[in-house]
């Protein structure tokens, strides 16, 4: 950085009446010179020239030497800020910014639609449509709360603090009724926005850092054994609507596939070795390979709805909306007489669970199946399951 400097210097020429001089700081970027006035004043006999900073024999003046390291960080800071942004580097750049005669203001709504049209734009490569469609809905919420708490649009970054906050988590809990955890998620997606104006410096801190996150721990609804045969010996007869959601929902019991990749789930998915059918995909949401075997449940529903001659992009399960199952498997549910509600959630709940971990699979293979990122979310499920606890002690117990 030999082509910066920032120094002080005291003007003598223009002594006051009470014996001080005015501070200037001087900015030179490859010979390039502009000064301003620091607003603070020295007698000549308090100024260090050579440390640059007063003698700090009173409390007037080690708060003068506070406020020009105040200047000198500013000035760093601005400087860094335009290479970032591979800018023209100029020293009057520089001093108007830490002036604040060139203050970007920048605004969390409009940053917030900038960064969902990047994400649009990236919608079937790096992000899924679920992921745009989510930002856009917290970039409504937030909107809802400027316009109900500022009666306006928009608000500058730098208005964002804690207590806006704290103030925006109780909105999104009342006025939209999210869940603890759901509302944490959507201040999430907002601290992503906020932390980008602080790392561009358009901010001069980070509002988050205060601000206490404490997820509530939750636990996956699942089917025991019992209710997933209750569900398979359901009788639907007649039913054809629920006959079909009722397949759907037992293949992701035996299969773990969520709805969105059991409904893109197509035939360039499957590879038959020995009479086996295999899937090999990957999740939508982390883009985790996923290979698995057909369970027999799941082959038996497979080849209820097996397509002869079947295209590369068929689809293997003529899926419906998620809505619409949804509302069946309710129904479903009423019939098998079960008090839980079913969603595909759970269906993946109880393959990780049940299928899997309660009859011995190890934690490693079912991450692997279930497509986890991370061993953390395999762990959870296994956190839950009694069972599997249950089966390792009765193995330990016959070993004495």
């Amino acid at each position: 950085m030999s082509n910066y400097s920032l120094s002080y210097i005291i003007r003598k020429n223009k002594m006051r009446k009470d014996g001080t001089c005015p501070i200037y700081a001087r900015i030179e970027v490859e010979g390039d010179r502009v000064e301003f006035s620091t607003k603070r004043k020295v007698k000549p006999k308090d100024w260090v020239n050579k440390k640059q900073k007063t003698s700090e024999s009173t409390e007037y003046l080690e708060e003068v030497n506070n406020y020009l390291d105040v200047i000198k960080v500013k000035a760093l800071k601005a400087y860094n800020q335009l290479l970032l942004q591979d800018k023209l580097i100029t020293a009057k750049e520089i001093r108007d910014i830490v002036t604040g005669k060139k203050i970007e203001v920048r605004k969390i709504i409009e940053e917030f639609e900038v960064h969902n049209r990047q994400i649009k734009k990236l919608v079937g490569t790096e992000y899924a449509e679920a992921t745009y469609t989510k930002y856009e809905r917290i970039k409504e919420c937030l909107e809802d709360f400027i316009w109900q708490e500022k009666g306006q649009g928009d608000v500058p970054m730098r208005e964002i603090n804690l207590a806006f906050i704290q103030d925006l988590e109780s909105h999104l809990k009342s006025e939209f009724d999210l869940s603890h955890n759901t509302a944490l998620k959507y201040l999430d997606g907002i601290k992503k926005i906020v932390l980008k104006g602080f790392n561009n410096g358009w901010i001069d801190k980070n509002p988050f850092v205060n601000y206490k996150r404490r997820e509530k721990k939750k636990i996956p609804t699942f089917l025991t054994d019992e209710e997933l045969k209750a569900i398979q010996e359901v009788d639907l007869k007649g039913i054809n609507r629920l006959q079909k959601v009722k397949d759907f929902f037992v293949f992701s019991c035996f299969t773990g596939l969520s709805y969105k990749d059991l409904k893109n789930l197509t035939y360039k998915n499957l590879r038959e070795e020995d009479g086996e059918i295999w899937i090999n995909t990957r999740r939508t949401k982390t883009k985790e390979p996923v290979r698995l075997i057909l369970l027999p449940p799941a082959m038996k529903i497979y080849r209820k709805y097996e397509k002869q001659n079947p295209k590369y992009d068929d689809v293997v399960l003529p899926v419906t909306s998620n809505q619409n199952c949804n509302a069946y498997l309710k129904e479903i549910a009423d019939l098998a007489r079960l008090k839980k509600k079913l969603t595909f959630h759970v269906a993946r709940h109880t393959f990780a669970t049940t299928v899997t971990l309660n009859k011995g699979v190890p934690m490693e293979v079912v991450q692997i199946l279930m497509g986890h990122s991370s061993r953390s979310s395999t762990e959870h499920y296994a956190r839950i399951s009694s069972n599997s606890v249950n089966n390792e002690l009765q193995q330990l117990k016959t070993k004495f």
